[in-house]
């Protein structure tokens, strides 16, 4: 788990669920596939998130963000 302020990459052979809140990060890069579990409401904190080369997805058609 990154600490506060930390930066966080997801690399490009990555798939990533998140399932817990996370601290606030610096800067977080999305090169791979992130996906915020649907068991619970999850809260991401960066302040600076970029979708380059991935995908980020939240909720589904059912149950929209």
């Amino acid at each position: 788990m990154p600490k506060e302020g930390e930066d966080v990459t997801i690399d490009s052979i990555l798939k990533v669920i998140l399932d817990v809140d996370t601290p606030v990060l610096g800067r977080l890069d999305i090169n791979g596939k992130l996906y915020f579990s649907d068991e619970s409401d999850i809260h991401l904190q960066a302040n600076k998130i970029y979708v380059r080369a991935g995908e980020l997805h939240i909720g589904n058609e059912t149950h929209p963000y």
